[in-house]
């Protein structure tokens, strides 16, 4: 690890210990408004101190299939994983079967946006962060933020429940047939490991594998010391089938993390997690609350968590904490890797605010998305 990646993590880590000790400290209502403030303040420091882990990289090209053809996707990034965008650009990084890309390794070089061109490529991908993607907005690249929250006011929420499409009809009629219910359970050092290793993690792993955000317990930690746990019950179940951490901050209910028990994917679908969001619904009303956050997903609308937070009514808003974004650039705005990542409605952050990708605005990111406002913390996937 180089000096900047260990400075980034030292300040991580310093942040995180001023958190735990002014909830430590602090009277829950004071720490409700100085945590905010600190946060804001440590956001530019943050994103000052990851600007050097993105100046100098390998080049990687992928070559593979993109709907029924070959292309080629040139990407410059820190890690020697692909990154989390490149399955929406090629066939074969997932489970369908179809061979992977032959991966090949160029010389490092240093940041500069005229390197981003040639090798025949179809496409770029960069990974950049917020103080040096205007440099590529400038060069003609696409700015998508690694990962986007899903927010909305708690009206918008309650309007959804009210009138449910079908598919969360479907999810409410599982709450009722199993019989699910909800409790709030305050901070408990054995409930905070216990939800860490046998909810989280499994939950992460079993639907993200090696792509899931890694977690600290410690964070994790912290964000229960600040709020509180909602478990969904079933009956006869000795131990709930879901934990969820939960807290608000500044009028809003954020849905910090989220898992079922053991990692049983199977307790997800079967109504678990429409417990949860109804479960936190329920909750913010009764504080009297105006919004409800359900922390991130991956950065385009078609993405399986994306369609679920958007059948309760939220939608994509600016995450001021992202260190992390993607500079994108296809050869070709017509072509195969352009189509595909309409298709998936790509979502790609101009001055003005979040866009997203439709086929027929690929030249002019023409539909601008709502932005119900800007959350704060918390990344439930």
């Amino acid at each position: 690890m180089n000096g900047a990646a260990r400075a980034a993590r030292a300040f991580r880590a310093l942040e995180q210990r001023l958190q735990r000790g002014a909830l430590a400290v602090l009277p829950a209502a004071v720490a409700r408004r100085a945590l905010p403030a600190l946060r804001r303040a440590a956001q530019p420091l943050r994103r000052g101190l990851a600007t050097p882990l993105y100046l100098r990289h390998r080049i990687a090209t992928w070559d593979g299939p993109c709907e029924g053809r070959s292309v080629r996707v040139a990407c410059w990034a820190k890690r020697d994983a692909p990154p989390l965008l490149l399955p929406l650009f090629l066939d074969g990084l997932g489970d369908d079967g179809t061979p992977a890309p032959r991966t090949t390794w160029h010389e490092a070089r240093w940041f500069r946006p005229a390197h981003f061109t040639g090798r025949g490529a179809d496409a770029w991908l960069v990974e950049t962060t917020p103080a040096l993607a205007p440099r590529l907005r400038k060069a003609g690249f696409w700015i998508v933020p690694a990962l986007v929250r899903y927010a909305a006011p708690l009206a918008s929420v309650r309007a959804a429940l009210e009138r449910p499409g079908h598919s969360l009809r479907s999810d409410l009629l599982r709450i009722e047939s199993r019989g699910l219910a909800t409790r709030a359970l305050p901070y408990d050092a054995s409930l905070s490991r216990t939800f860490y290793a046998r909810y989280l993690r499994t939950f992460s792993e079993r639907r993200f594998g090696e792509r899931g955000e890694p977690t600290t317990f410690a964070e994790v930690d912290r964000l229960f010391a600040s709020g509180f746990a909602l478990a969904v019950d079933r009956p006869g179940a000795p131990e709930p089938d879901a934990l969820a951490i939960l807290h608000e901050r500044g009028g809003t209910l954020f849905i910090a993390k989220l898992g079922v028990r053991d990692g049983d994917v199977a307790l997800a679908r079967d109504g678990t997690l429409a417990a949860i969001y109804r479960g936190a619904l329920a909750w913010a009303q009764g504080r009297g609350l105006e919004r409800i956050d359900a922390g991130r997903s991956l950065p385009w609308r078609g993405h399986p968590g994306a369609r679920y937070k958007q059948k309760w009514a939220l939608r994509p808003a600016p995450d001021p904490t992202q260190t992390l974004e993607y500079g994108v650039r296809p050869t070709d705005p017509e072509g195969a890797i352009a189509r595909r990542l309409a298709e998936a409605q790509l979502i790609v952050r101009e001055p003005a605010g979040l866009r997203a990708l439709t086929r027929d605005g690929l030249r002019r990111l023409d539909e601008r998305l709502p932005t119900p406002g800007r959350g704060k913390e918390g990344d439930a996937r």
